[in-house]
């Protein structure tokens, strides 16, 4: 599910698969929006999105870790929550880090940046040559 987001200019790319108790999706859907194409390569694009899912996934908690520690909720007042908390939280921490990355060293040179929402990513344009002859925009002399 692609989602336009015409009013602030961007766009969202929906999560993929299971959510954890804060929001965090195990992935995202890893599509290529037709309206990026004058501004992106394909390939690159969904490259990106194959990082950040590799860097949400390989710190995913374990289905046993999950249920343990929902199991001993009401043994523990919601003490076992804590660290699924942590690793959700470093998981996150290591998503963004990833983003920001990208964002750093391909990105931005071709106008766009990706922001980690809590399940979501929107992807934002750059104002650049690029963007601007996408969206009707003409140089002021």
């Amino acid at each position: 599910m692609i989602n336009i987001l015409k009013d602030e200019g961007g766009i969202k790319i929906a999560a993929k698969d299971r959510f954890f108790l804060n929001g965090t999706p195990k992935s995202f859907e890893l599509v290529f929006p037709s309206i990026l194409a004058t501004i992106i390569d394909r390939a690159t694009f969904l490259q990106s999105l194959g990082e950040i899912n590799e860097a949400i996934s390989s710190r995913w908690p374990c289905r046993l870790c999950v249920a343990f520690a929902i199991i001993l909720v009401p043994f523990t007042l919601g003490l076992s929550l804590i660290p699924l908390h942590i690793v959700t939280k470093k998981t996150v921490e290591a998503a963004a880090n990833v983003i920001e990355e990208l964002n750093r060293t391909v990105l931005r040179v071709a106008g766009i940046t990706l922001r980690l929402r809590t399940s979501w990513i929107e992807v934002d344009f750059i104002e650049n040559s690029k963007t601007d002859s996408f969206f009707g925009k003409e140089k002021q002399d």
